[in-house]
C-alpha cells in the first residue's frame, strides 16, 4: 500500500521477522519495530508511521497502556491491536484508548490485510470473533443514551464497527452510497463526535450496540 507507513510493536522477535516478511511480501511499507514501549516512544521522537501494529502483552508498559499515550501524544497514528487475547478486560480499554482496530494472532494473511485496508481507509476493524463473543457484552446498561438514533443509523454503526467501507455497506443494505454518507453524517452530527473510531466507542458506552 504506497505511501503507508506501519511500525510493528512486540516483544517476540520471531513473531516481528514473520509479520515483517509477511507484509512486505504484500508490498506494505514497514519503517521498522519496537520490543517495548519505551523503545516506541523513542523512535515517535523521530518519525511517526501511519500505523501501528501492536500487541497487548508486553514488558514495562503493555498494549493498553502504550495505547493510551500514543493517542494523547500522537493522536493521528492509527493503532492496530494483535494480539492472542480477546479477553473484556482488555477490549474495554483499549476502545477507551481510542484505537481502530484488533485483529486475534490467529487471523489469516487475508484477515490481516482486510483489517490495514480499513484502517487506512480511514474506518475500524475488529475481529469477527472478538465482535460477537464480546463486544455485545460492552454495553452500558444502566444509563439512558443522550442521542435517540434510527434503527438504520444503527445498523450502519453496527457495519462499519466490523470493518466495512461505505460501499460495502451500501451493498448490504441495499442503499446508495451517497444514503450511507448521509446517514454517516448525520449520526456524527448528532453525537458532536469527529471520526468513525470515536462514533463505535461512543455507540458501544451508550448501548447502541
Amino acid at each position: 500500500m504506497e505511501g503507508f507507513s506501519i511500525f510493528i510493536v512486540d516483544d517476540h522477535q520471531l513473531f516481528i521477522e514473520g509479520l515483517t516478511a509477511l507484509l512486505k511480501a504484500n508490498n506494505y511499507t514497514v519503517t521498522g519495530f519496537a520490543n517495548s514501549g519505551s523503545a516506541l516512544f523513542k523512535v515517535l521522537e523521530q518519525q511517526q508511521p501511519h500505523l501501528l501494529l501492536m500487541d497487548i502483552g508486553m514488558k514495562e508498559m503493555d498494549g493498553v497502556e502504550v495505547s493510551a499515550l500514543v493517542k494523547k501524544q500522537y493522536p493521528a497514528i492509527k493503532i492496530l491491536i494483535i494480539s492472542m487475547h480477546a479477553k473484556r478486560v482488555y477490549l474495554e480499554k483499549l476502545i477507551e484508548a481510542g484505537v481502530e482496530g484488533y485483529l486475534l494472532k490467529s487471523a489469516d494473511d487475508e484477515e490481516l490485510k482486510l483489517a490495514i485496508r480499513c484502517i487506512a481507509e480511514g474506518s475500524t476493524y475488529f475481529s469477527p470473533q472478538v465482535s460477537d463473543s464480546i463486544f455485545q457484552n460492552m454495553v452500558t446498561r444502566n444509563r439512558e443514551p443522550d442521542v435517540m438514533l434510527t434503527p438504520r443509523e444503527k445498523g450502519i454503526i453496527k457495519l462499519l464497527a466490523e470493518g466495512m467501507n461505505t460501499k460495502e455497506i451500501a451493498d448490504n443494505l441495499n442503499i446508495s452510497i451517497n444514503t450511507v454518507e448521509s446517514h454517516r453524517k448525520n449520526v456524527l452530527l448528532k453525537t458532536g463526535l469527529k471520526n468513525v473510531a470515536h462514533l463505535i466507542k461512543w455507540a458501544f458506552e451508550n448501548g447502541h450496540l
